[in-house]
């Protein structure tokens, strides 16, 4: 099983990015070994479609789980 997390940074101690689409890296982490790789989201500068993007990027990595904060658009009043 991995996991991932969106992140600000590239490390275990980096605080939890709550954007999805637009996180500047995921920690993909093995629960079980604890060991872990931090990959740079090279889909956080693109205009339209970032999410199905990222989403697409999350299943072809093998990811049984992610942890993040937002998925999809915000509407703001």
């Amino acid at each position: 099983m991995k996991v991932a997390v969106t992140s600000t940074g590239s490390d275990l101690d980096s605080i939890l990015d709550e954007r999805f689409g637009r996180c500047k890296y995921f920690i993909f982490i093995d629960p079980e070994t604890k060991e872990f790789e931090a990959v740079e989201n090279e889909c956080m500068s693109g205009a339209h479609g970032t999410g199905v993007q990222v989403a697409q990027f999350i299943i072809d990595n093998g990811i049984s789980a992610l942890i993040t904060g937002n998925v999809g658009q915000q509407i703001r009043p």
